[in-house]
């Protein structure tokens, strides 16, 4: 993982709490929830407005945080 990536996400016990930029509502929410649900090796725990949490290890991390720019979002630190 790169160093900019490690400064925009927490790491929780096998997991990933992500703040995310320019999700504001409950359709964000669900396009969101799709991609991070189609990223392999992961559990997706949580999305809101704003944010996510994933269950990962540090192999899969690059992968949710790409899957959330490409769902038009950007991920950033808490």
């Amino acid at each position: 993982m790169t160093r900019i990536a490690a400064k925009r996400l927490q790491r929780n016990n096998g997991g990933m709490k992500i703040a995310i930029v320019g999700m504001h509502c409950d359709a964000c929410v669900r396009r969101g929830t799709k991609a991070l649900e189609k990223v392999p090796g992961i559990a997706v725990e949580k999305v809101a407005v704003g944010s996510a949490e994933v269950a990962t290890d540090q192999a899969h991390e690059n992968a949710v945080l790409e899957a959330i720019r490409e769902a038009g979002y950007e991920p950033r630190a808490n």
